[in-house]
């Protein structure tokens, strides 16, 4: 899990709204508020790609996200296109930025999803919570991409 949490602390997120893609940890002018609108933050990201952390089929992975879609419909959430990526763009999934939820009902949805993480993000942070293990890694939004890989993991 050590391998994943590293991974997770230093992920690139962006949302795409009004036809723009947004890096959630750079959209410093009006906020985020302006940056993810009509969401209204703290915002979840989440996916049902890969779940367990085992890698699928893209096929597989893209039917999971389209469920997931009628589910976050059917439960009358707003939500945006997101991606979450590694810094060295070798890795990437596509979700959901999801408003609405506290951060126990953000695990809940990642857990109904069988994933080990989801993001939390506000305007000040970005958490990484726990699925399964209920850990919550942090670091603070607008750091230099430089910046992300070398964070340590700290356990709140």
């Amino acid at each position: 899990m050590a391998g994943f949490r590293s991974a997770w602390m230093s992920t690139e997120l962006s949302v795409n709204t009004h036809g723009r893609t947004i890096d959630l940890d750079h959209c410093l002018a009006g906020g985020l508020s302006a940056a993810v609108s009509p969401l209204i933050p703290p915002i979840c990201i989440v996916t049902a790609w890969n779940p367990k952390g085992q890698e699928q089929p893209l096929e597989v992975n893209e039917a999971a996200n389209l469920r997931m879609l009628a589910d976050l419909d059917s439960q009358g959430l707003q939500w945006l296109p997101a991606l979450g990526e590694s810094i060295d763009h070798r890795w990437a999934e596509p979700g959901f930025a999801v408003a609405g939820l506290t951060e126990a009902g953000a695990r809940d949805l990642g857990r109904r999803w069988a994933q080990l993480a989801v993001f939390y993000v506000t305007d000040e942070q970005i958490a990484v919570l726990g699925c399964e293990d209920d850990f919550r890694d942090t670091r603070p939004r607008g750091l230099p991409k430089r910046d992300l890989g070398c964070l340590d993991e700290k356990a709140t």
